[in-house]
């Protein structure tokens, strides 16, 4: 139990953000849209920073901290005017007094669930494009002669079987071309 003769520190400060915890981000994250400052945008992700510190008898040592990221930077913060390190460190440090928000008529705004939708329904039409490029790839990197084949037999196959009346002519002028 507490002392009551003894002043209580933490009243008054916000909990602290464990930046070092993905999990704990997240939750900030989700805590600042229910909030109103920050928005579910496509845009809005966590992003991973390592940070290598020397000193010491170990030599350097590596640490991972989490922050909130914009991929169109737009974020309105209390930190302007600061490198990219020192406003990560500012965050790092200080994410418990919300120095992030979105701006308010953000024209960067991409709604979540509309961009995962089109992502998942148009996947199988850019694998679909992909394998055609590869094909493709491949196809002109064959010589003249075997190109030519893929493409002429099929298309002899399907005269033969849909215009047969066109075979006669195709004979005439294989001749023709032949000098017969």
């Amino acid at each position: 139990m507490a002392d009551p003769t003894q002043p209580n520190l933490s009243e008054g400060f916000p909990e602290p953000v464990h930046t070092d915890n993905r999990h704990s981000v997240s939750n900030w994250i989700k805590k600042s849209i229910e909030e109103g400052r920050l928005r579910d945008c496509f845009n809005l992700y966590i992003q991973d920073y390592r940070n290598i510190e020397e000193g010491g008898l170990d030599g350097t040592k590596t640490y991972t901290f989490f922050l909130p990221c914009c991929r169109q930077q737009s974020f309105v913060t209390r930190f302007i005017g600061r490198s990219n390190e020192d406003h990560a460190q500012a965050l790092r440090f200080g994410l418990q007094v919300n120095p992030l928000s979105c701006p308010k008529d953000c024209t960067y705004y991409r709604s979540r669930r509309w961009s995962e939708f089109k992502h998942k329904a148009g996947k199988p039409f850019k694998n679909a494009f992909e394998w055609l490029l590869v094909v493709l790839r491949a196809y002109t990197g064959l010589p003249w002669q075997t190109q030519v084949a893929i493409i002429g037999v099929p298309v002899l196959i399907g005269v033969f079987m849909w215009a047969p009346q066109w075979v006669p002519a195709l004979v005439a002028l294989v001749q023709a071309i032949r000098g017969k």
